[in-house]
C-alpha cells in the first residue's frame, strides 16, 4: 500500500473528529446542565445544545455565559437587555418600571436605586429563585456580552 493510500484510508477516521471539534467550537455546543437554579424549564443533567452562532440576544432568551468571580460557566434567563432600567422596590424587581419578580438580593443595594444596564450589559436570572445564583448575586452581578457564549436550544420561555 502507498503512503497516499494510508492517508485516503484513514482520511475519514481523521475529519469525523476534526468536523466535530469545528462545530463545537464555533457553531453548535452540546452541554449539560448542571443544578436547579433552572427548574422547571431545565433539570439538572439535562443535555442541551447551545447556538454559538447568535449575535443577538433578547429579553427571555436563556444564555449560558462565562463568570470569572465563580470560576464557572451559568445558564440563565436575560430579563434586562442593554438601555432597560432596573430597580429594587421592598425586593420586587422592577424593569422598565414593570414588575418583574419579586426576589432576594445579596447585593449592598438601596430600594428604588435606578441601574440603567450599559450598551453590553444584561441581567440575568435563574427560573428557581430560590436556588439560582445570578445577576442578583454580587458575584454576578452584570453580565458582559463579551462573556456569553450562546443561547440555549431548546430556548424555553417560562411564566411565572
Amino acid at each position: 500500500m502507498t503512503i497516499s493510500r494510508r492517508v485516503i484510508k484513514f482520511f475519514p477516521i481523521l475529519l469525523i473528529p476534526l468536523t466535530a471539534f469545528i462545530i463545537s467550537r464555533w457553531y453548535f455546543q452540546l452541554m449539560l446542565i448542571q443544578g436547579k437554579s433552572m427548574e422547571p424549564t431545565y433539570h439538572s443533567n439535562q443535555l442541551v445544545f447551545l447556538n454559538k452562532q447568535s449575535d443577538v440576544y433578547n429579553i427571555g432568551d436563556v444564555v449560558a455565559f462565562h463568570s470569572d468571580s465563580l470560576n464557572s460557566i451559568l445558564v440563565k434567563r436575560i430579563v434586562a437587555a442593554p438601555g432597560d432600567r432596573i430597580f429594587l422596590i421592598e425586593n420586587q424587581l422592577y424593569v422598565n418600571d414593570k414588575a418583574y419578580y419579586d426576589c432576594q438580593w445579596d447585593i449592598a443595594y438601596t430600594d428604588s436605586e435606578e441601574i440603567l444596564l450599559n450598551e453590553n450589559e444584561y441581567f440575568m436570572v435563574g427560573d428557581n429563585f430560590d436556588e439560582s445564583i445570578d445577576s442578583r448575586d454580587s458575584r454576578v452581578w452584570l453580565v458582559n456580552k463579551d462573556d456569553l457564549i450562546g443561547i440555549v436550544i431548546p430556548n424555553k420561555t417560562y411564566n411565572k
